[in-house]
């Protein structure tokens, strides 16, 4: 009777110790899964946003591409787009890389009210804080006003009439804040009539299907 006894409690404590040596394990794998960093595989690459409809967020009747990174051609199609900045400055950059390095940087831009930006198929554009609209849906009764402070970019026969026009220092001339302007001939930024700083009232003439960048100064028709 005390051999069955003794051979029962010997069974009952073998279990035990497989059980708890199961519960250990699975424990310590637990912890080992939960303490693991992520790799670098895991790790998700910065994604387009889907295009909104603009109505829906920003009242306009258009698409809205927002902040991510978009393959031209494949995630948005290729053209000129109107770049709003949202909050205090939005950031553009456009490359023929994916990864972006210096050597493939095609246009990068910091702005705190619009730019403007034409895109080819295969390259890449970044956005952040800042959506950009297809030029063909940038209503028409929507125009890019001339801020007295602050960068904006008006393309002239649209936002403003073709003319003589005079760029004056804004009252930011004051606090050491100096006006700048750039006619461009192109959105792509890469033809320049060179522009300069308004420390003085500076002629200027603008035609159809040129962009003026204008900076810190007011403008007055001449």
């Amino acid at each position: 009777m005390k051999r069955t006894l003794s051979l029962l409690l010997c069974l009952i404590l073998a279990v035990s110790l497989l059980a708890g040596c199961g519960f250990a394990e699975k424990k310590e794998e637990e912890t080992a899964s939960q303490s693991m960093p992520a790799s670098e595989s895991e790790e998700m690459p910065m994604e387009p946003a889907a295009p909104i409809n603009g109505k829906e967020k920003y009242d306009i009747d258009a698409t809205c591409y927002e902040e991510g990174l978009y393959q031209i051609g494949q995630d948005m199609p290729e053209g000129e787009y109107m770049v709003l900045a949202l909050g205090i400055l939005g950031n553009l950059r456009l490359a023929s890389s994916e990864k972006m390095e210096d050597e493939s940087i095609l246009l990068s831009e910091v702005f705190d009210h619009n730019t403007v930006v034409t895109v080819g198929t295969g390259e890449f554009l970044r956005l952040k804080s800042a959506i950009a609209i297809p030029m063909g849906e940038w209503p028409a009764e929507l125009v890019i006003n001339v801020p007295e402070s602050g960068s904006a970019v008006l393309m002239v026969g649209y936002d403003i009439p073709e003319g003589e026009y005079v760029l004056s220092p804004s009252s930011l001339e004051s606090s050491g804040v100096y006006g700048e302007y750039t006619i461009f001939y192109s959105s792509r930024e890469d033809k320049t009539n060179n522009g300069t700083y308004v420390k003085e009232n500076v002629p200027i003439t603008l035609e159809k299907g040129q962009y003026l960048w204008i900076n810190n100064c007011r403008l007055a028709s001449r």
